[in-house]
């Protein structure tokens, strides 16, 4: 069963002073904190060397399979397939999924970005695993971010989840926003920079799953 409980996101964009060989290091030990799922997400990147991106992507997805942590790919079919990743997280503004679903295997895990009540009213493909929906609140980690929603306005788009899909929250989280969160009636949490800035990856994921339990 999908565990969204502690959902990272990274790429090497993340860590801006690093080369690519620390940024795979701190991204592996991100995996290895005890988050629930990790996403690559490396959008705007640019590799030095050919084939760079697949070989980091192939040694993270290793990372991931050895410490039992769900390896999603965001938004890249031919990367996702070639490392085979667990699953591929998709946006509003990405691939159709008309298109996408034909593309992937039956098992492989699907996610879907929602940003507004309209959005999730029109989620309808039951091949969906789980929706992603922010941001909550203010974010710097996305240069392309929607308006932030909002707890209350968060907890109206979720009560007209019509399929009853996990829903993971994302954008500005920081670890005093989880009880609410939780209430509010999210499966889980995502979060870039409050792991990718830690000083201490694994204090910072342990003090986020006892807050949610017992939340």
């Amino acid at each position: 069963m999908l565990d969204l409980t502690i959902y990272a996101i990274a790429g090497p964009q993340d860590y801006p002073t690093d080369s690519i060989e620390v940024a795979f290091e701190k991204m592996s030990h991100v995996i290895e904190s005890g988050v629930t799922v990790f996403q690559y997400r490396d959008k705007g990147m640019a590799f030095p060397q050919l084939g760079q991106r697949e070989q980091l992507v192939a040694a993270l997805r290793a990372v991931a399979k050895l410490e039992q942590v769900t390896f999603m790919i965001d938004d890249d079919v031919k990367l996702a397939l070639n490392v085979h990743a667990d699953g591929i997280h998709v946006g509003q503004s990405d691939l159709a999924l008309e298109k996408l679903v034909p593309q992937l295997p039956t098992d492989m895990i699907l996610g879907l970005s929602i940003n507004n009540l309209s959005e999730m009213t029109a989620v309808d493909d039951p091949r969906i695993d789980y929706l992603g929906l922010g941001p909550i609140f203010p974010t710097n980690s996305k240069a392309d971010a929607s308006a932030s929603l909002g707890v209350e306005y968060a907890s109206e788009i979720l009560n007209a989840n019509q399929l009853h899909l996990p829903v993971v929250g994302i954008g500005g989280i920081q670890l005093k926003d989880l009880p609410v969160l939780k209430h509010a009636g999210l499966n889980g949490v995502a979060v870039i920079s409050l792991l990718t800035q830690a000083q201490d990856i694994a204090a910072t994921v342990s003090a986020m799953k006892e807050s949610w339990q017992n939340a």
